[in-house]
């Protein structure tokens, strides 16, 4: 969930297509981002070990001066061992399709996408605890969702510079159809997802030699439908900013991101609202063709206004050229604690990636 909705709102001036350049599918970009993520807490016989390894695969296709095509899907495998107990997910993800229109000189884009099912579906009994896990906003999987049905988004958004900044706002609606979720004995319990509004606004100026970029993003949910029972997750807000500025021989990169999920309903009660804080900070040097940049991440879970987790990583981040091939490696390790009303339990998580991406 926050892998794919933490984007930079502020930024919506930024993404907006060019009027002109290359165009057709051999003017394709293409990113490859293989990611592996592991989580590791208690101790002994209560030890659990969460893991995701996943291929992200990315292409953006320039169909015109105004109109640009891209598809995403990944490969991805999930585990979650704990004792003599192990679940497992492997298969591709949905994929998704996305036009983008730019409408006349002003920065105006329409947007309609719509989700394939070519991810797995209907999730044996023996593979629920890693489904359960996938979707962990706290651990923050590269891979989020292996499926969701079919279903189509239609936005727009707008961006304008006003004095020193550009603002931009952006509005969606996606709608999605009803498929098979988990496998039952002998039935499949059908699951219906609710309708999401999302509207995101952000502005960003160049301050300090670098840039400021601040975003909200609001999502309003529906209800899901799960068999013959309904429930709500509960609307969502996403506020974040970030500055990127030159300081010394290299440049500091400091941004920062809090999720509120409001109060919902589970089956069986109440879903209390939970509140997850993220910030980081990088600083970048380039030496020749190698750029590097040491960082550090720290995060904080609650539930309820209570204390449920906390992680902290320390990492490190390059970029290579090789010719038209950019790759960025990074990795990082982190220690933390889960909290519950019985007590802490420890955690610690590894995270690396190698990304590839062509033009």
């Amino acid at each position: 969930m926050i892998a794919k909705s933490v984007l930079a709102a502020g930024a919506l001036a930024l993404a907006l297509p060019a009027g002109a350049g290359a165009q057709g599918i051999g003017d394709a970009a293409w990113r490859i981002s293989p990611q592996i993520s592991n989580y590791t807490f208690g101790k002994g016989a209560n030890e659990t070990t969460v893991s995701q390894s996943a291929v992200p695969i990315a292409m953006i296709v320039p169909l015109s001066g105004r109109l640009t095509f891209d598809v995403a899907t990944a490969f991805a495998t999930t585990r979650v061992e704990s004792g003599n107990n192990v679940s497992e997910i492997t298969g591709l993800t949905d994929t998704q399709l996305r036009f983008n229109y730019t409408i006349g000189t002003d920065a105006v884009v329409l947007t309609a996408g719509l989700n394939v099912p070519t991810g797995q579906y209907e999730v044996e009994q023996d593979a629920i605890a890693a489904a359960g896990q996938i979707g962990n906003d706290f651990l923050a999987m590269p891979v989020s969702s292996y499926g969701n049905g079919i279903a189509g988004t239609g936005g727009i958004a707008i961006a304008r510079p006003l004095g020193s900044w550009n603002l931009g706002l952006g509005g969606s609606f996606r709608r999605s159809t009803e498929f098979g979720a988990f496998q039952q004995s002998d039935d499949v319990l059908r699951f219906q997802p609710a309708d999401e509004i999302r509207v995101r606004i952000g502005a960003d100026r160049l301050a300090f030699g670098g840039r400021v970029v601040l975003g909200l993003i609001y999502s309003a949910f529906g209800e899901d439908v799960a068999a013959t029972t309904t429930y709500s997750t509960g609307d969502r807000i996403i506020g974040q900013a970030a500055l990127d500025m030159p300081l010394g021989i290299g440049q500091l990169f400091v941004s920062g991101w809090h999720l509120q999920r409001m109060e919902g309903e589970q089956i069986g009660g109440i879903a209390p609202p939970e509140g997850i804080s993220n910030i980081s900070a990088g600083y970048g040097m380039t030496f020749g063709s190698l750029f590097v940049e040491p960082n550090v991440e720290a995060r904080r879970w609650s539930i309820d206004g209570t204390g449920a987790g906390s992680l902290a990583y320390i990492g490190l981040r390059t970029r290579l050229t090789l010719g038209p091939l950019l790759v960025f490696p990074s990795v990082s390790v982190g220690s933390g604690s889960l909290e519950s009303q019985v007590g802490s339990t420890d955690l610690s998580g590894f995270k690396g990636g190698l990304a590839f991406r062509l033009k």
